[in-house]
Formats: structure tokens, C-alpha cells, sequence
């Protein structure tokens, strides 16, 4: 921003209105005692605003599902499982693909013409592209805002500032987002043991919380994220049929309430303030 300049850093909840007494009992003038001396910040609207995106949230979503499917292991390897074996052997990068697609031949058009499954291993001539099994996460368009008569308002969540100079006030408003998750599998077994792992890890979740790192007004802001009725996470069956292509797929949403961040660049003013009474006679 042309004036002042945004800050980068960030400090939150502190209180609406900050201002610094200093005192003086008595103090003597020509005509009144000084009884104090009140000095205020005063943050003028600049009129120039910032809002954030959702970006941050989908990747902490897929960060948090990945993270689900770290440890996994299989003890009993057989010809049904092999699929499950390779996808828990792959990095993270190559499990899990976040996008939208408007249907699953779509989404595995876009995979075979990217290569995006294997990222790790596109110069093996030997490496199956498709990289089944994958996970596709998607953020819907649907949210809806979340009204102040059922939550505490936080017009002043926090001030940016440059230095010790406040250029920014945040103000934050909660919004409901929806996504699907989608497990794509050759096979049955693969894709149980996926939806089993997904579907046990939320259902087993001590804190349905977490963190999403939003970029706005040159800083770094944590906000914090829950799941809403993630225990209950339910898969549905999007299974290609027998005569197009042996493909099988099941989907789950999931609700995750977030916020949508507001900075209102500001110009701080300091005023003072003298409080006098009138000398006895």
C-alpha cells in the first residue's frame, strides 16, 4: 500500500482501544492545578482494505489428511493389498492431489495428461502414471457465513504493525466451507484400506482443531480451523461402471469452519489530553 506501508508482523486479541495514562497530581500552572496528563491512540481509517482467501485452509486440509496416512503399515502383504503397499511407500506429494473436477473421468483425464501422481518418478518409463491409488481433495463453492447473533464478534481481532507503528487493524468473520475427499483405486481392497484409514483417523480425533497460516497485509497470521461432524465421516460409492473403465472411487465430505480475514489500513494518531481543576481561592 502506497501510505504507510503494510506491516509484517502480527499481534492478536489485544484490546479495542489502547491508550496510556500518565499522571501528574497537583502540578501547578499559573492558574489551574494539573490533575493528569491522558495521552490516547487514535486509528484513522485509510479507507484501503485487504481481504483473504481460502487457499491457506486447503492446504491445511490436505496437510492434515496427509498427515493421517503417515505411519501406516502392512504386515501381511498379499496380491490384494499390493496397490495400498505402493501408495504408503510414495512421498506425500505423490499421495494426494488437490483440485476440482466435475466428475472422475475428468479428474483421471487431467492426471494422465499431467503426470501429476508421481511427481517424484516422471522420468521412469517403467512407473504406472495413473499412480493409483490417489486422493483428490476438493473445496466446494458453497460456504455460508456464520451470523454475529450466533458467535462473538471480533471486529478488532488484531492490529499489523510496522515496527512499533500499527498500519493495519484485522477484523475476522467465520465462514463454513465444505470439501470432498475422493480415493481413486484399480482395486477393492486398496480402496477400502484408504477410506478405513481416512474414515478411523477423524473418527478417533481427540481435537477436531487446527491451524491454517493465512498471508494478508505482508503478514503471517495463525488462525485456527475445527471440523464440524468429522467423527461422522461418511464415504459414498462414485465407482465408474464395468463397461467404461475398471475404476473404482468413493467420496466423503467433510465441513471445516474457518475465517475470512478483513485489514482496514489505518494511520495512528496519538492525542493528548490535559485534565485541570481550578486553583482554590
Amino acid at each position: 500500500m502506497a501510505r504507510p506501508p503494510w506491516g509484517r508482523f502480527i499481534t492478536a486479541y489485544l484490546p479495542e482501544i489502547s491508550v496510556s495514562h500518565y499522571g501528574q497530581i497537583m502540578s501547578q500552572d499559573e492558574n489551574n492545578d494539573v490533575l493528569m496528563r491522558i495521552k490516547s491512540l487514535k486509528l484513522t481509517p485509510l479507507g484501503e482494505r485487504e481481504v483473504s482467501g481460502f487457499r491457506g485452509i486447503d492446504i491445511a486440509v490436505g496437510n492434515h489428511i496427509a498427515a493421517s496416512l503417515k505411519g501406516l503399515r502392512v504386515n501381511h502383504p498379499d496380491p490384494h493389498n499390493q496397490g495400498f503397499i505402493e501408495f504408503i511407500s510414495r512421498p506425500a506429494s505423490d499421495q494426494m492431489l488437490l483440485g476440482r473436477f466435475d466428475d472422475i473421468k475428468d479428474f483421471i483425464r487431467t492426471l494422465r495428461q499431467a503426470k501429476a501422481g508421481r511427481k517424484s518418478q516422471s522420468e521412469d518409463h517403467d512407473v504406472n502414471h495413473d499412480a493409483l491409488p490417489v486422493i483428490n481433495l476438493s473445496r466446494t463453492m458453497d460456504f455460508n457465513m456464520m451470523p454475529n447473533d450466533r458467535q462473538i464478534r471480533r471486529d478488532r481481532y488484531g492490529e499489523v504493525f510496522d515496527g512499533e507503528t500499527i498500519v493495519a487493524v484485522l477484523e475476522v468473520h467465520p465462514v463454513n466451507l465444505v470439501y470432498d475427499i475422493v480415493v481413486l483405486s484399480a482395486e477393492k481392497e486398496p480402496l477400502s484400506l484408504l477410506c478405513n484409514a481416512i474414515a478411523v483417523h477423524f473418527a478417533g480425533m481427540r481435537s477436531i482443531s487446527f491451524h491454517a497460516l493465512i498471508n494478508i497485509a505482508h503478514a503471517e497470521v495463525n488462525i485456527e480451523c475445527a471440523f464440524n461432524e468429522a467423527r461422522e465421516i461418511a464415504f459414498s460409492d462414485v465407482s465408474l461402471p464395468v463397461t467404461e473403465d475398471r475404476l473404482f472411487g468413493a467420496r466423503a465430505s467433510l465441513k471445516v469452519q474457518a475465517d475470512i480475514i478483513m485489514a482496514h489500513a489505518v494511520m495512528p494518531q496519538v492525542e493528548k489530553t490535559v485534565v485541570t481543576a481550578q486553583k482554590p481561592s
